[in-house]
């Protein structure tokens, strides 16, 4: 939808503010089939991928609105964010991940004191 969209803007709060990219996990978007399989392709970008459970059956994957699974990826840092998506997508089995580098135009910060409106000039 994001790479669909005439004007992308995203809106987080403001504990996903961070210095540098690798502190909490990326998520990936994967395909079912073959999960574990993807999940070690992950691996070998440096990260320690967890397929995502859901939360109120947790013997059970989290399924995402278009029938697939995450996996939540733990990398140390990310340097590179846009050579790092394009390996993510080149990874059979891996759909989209939450870097959408180049993408927003906007990302509105709400934080407790009021908002953060930062731009891509």
């Amino acid at each position: 939808m994001a790479r669909a969209s005439e004007d992308f803007v995203v809106v987080v709060d403001g504990s996903k503010m961070v210095g540098s990219l690798g502190r909490g996990p990326l998520p990936v978007e994967i395909e079912p089939f073959g999960w574990e399989v993807t999940l070690r392709s992950l691996a070998s970008l440096g990260c320690e991928p967890e397929l995502r459970m859901d939360q109120e059956d947790p013997e059970r994957p989290y399924v995402t609105e278009g029938g697939h699974y995450t996996a939540d990826c733990r990398f140390p840092s990310i340097a590179d964010p846009d050579a790092l998506e394009g390996e993510i997508k080149g990874i059979p089995g891996a759909l989209e991940c939450g870097l959408f580098v180049g993408l927003a135009r906007e990302v509105v910060v709400g934080r407790s004191g009021g908002t953060e409106v930062l731009r891509d000039e």
